[in-house]
């Protein structure tokens, strides 16, 4: 995925918006587990994603991060989770390192 920082961020800006993109490939997993017996089953499906954010940056190689992004995704072949489909809207919160 990239990042685009708007406005381009100086040395000193501590706080950084940005647009991001990204597509790839999503994998879901399943377990069931019953008495003798355990079930696992994985699927993957091609997808992106859009969304806006803000870099709090602390210090001069840690930051936190806020995004809130919309996936857009094809149906996995079979359901998982009870669910064959996983499009929308989703929030993230993180962390990172600044080399």
């Amino acid at each position: 995925g990239i990042q685009y920082y708007v406005p381009y961020p100086t040395s000193d800006t501590r706080v950084r918006p940005f647009f991001s993109a990204a597509i790839g490939s999503f994998i879901g997993s399943e377990v069931k587990n019953e008495v003798l017996v355990q079930e696992s089953r994985t699927e993957t499906a091609f997808g992106g994603r859009l969304g806006v954010g803000i870099d709090f940056l602390l210090g001069s190689h840690f930051k936190l991060a806020a995004v809130v992004g919309h996936h857009v995704m094809t149906d996995f072949a079979s359901s998982i989770g009870g669910r064959k489909h996983y499009n929308g809207t989703g929030f993230s919160l993180g962390a990172g390192y600044i080399f």
